[in-house]
């Protein structure tokens, strides 16, 4: 997202209001809407902000597209960088509705709550010696507060 903000600002003054801002707004939308899927319940909720993050780095792809050919600079780098987020957020998208974890609210923390996100609970299969999967449940602390 800041290697954006670095990029854009070298466009032409009359792109302030419009392919910059659009850019800028796009980096934005991606690391916005992971951070919200993040605090949804479900995973049906996670992976609806997951693939608008999705729509999002495709809508990024167009603009970077669109200023090469603009000539207001070179993408490679930034496209590169676009590749590897879109990939990563395809993988965490497949393994969200692929696994069987869940990501609870903590006794006493609510969803309005300012610490949030202060215990993960992750339950993750585990492949025992007879090759069946059991879960097992562990408890990560993201923040303090």
């Amino acid at each position: 997202m800041l290697a954006v903000y670095r990029f854009t600002a070298g466009f032409p003054r009359p792109e302030t209001y419009g392919l910059c801002l659009q850019m800028r707004r796009a980096a934005v939308s991606i690391a916005a809407n992971i951070a919200e899927g993040f605090a949804q319940r479900s995973q049906a909720e996670k992976a609806r902000f997951l693939h608008v993050a999705e729509g999002s780095v495709e809508e990024r792809r167009y603009f970077l597209i669109l200023t090469q050919d603009l000539g207001y600079g070179q993408t490679p780098d930034l496209m590169r960088l676009l590749e590897e987020v879109s990939r990563l957020l395809n993988t965490y998208t497949r393994t969200l509705l692929a696994s069987d974890f869940w990501l609870p609210y903590p006794e006493g923390i609510s969803r309005r709550s300012p610490w949030l996100v202060r215990y993960v609970m992750f339950r993750v299969p585990v492949l025992k010696a007879d090759r069946s999967m059991v879960p097992r449940v562990w408890p990560v602390h993201l923040c303090g507060g």
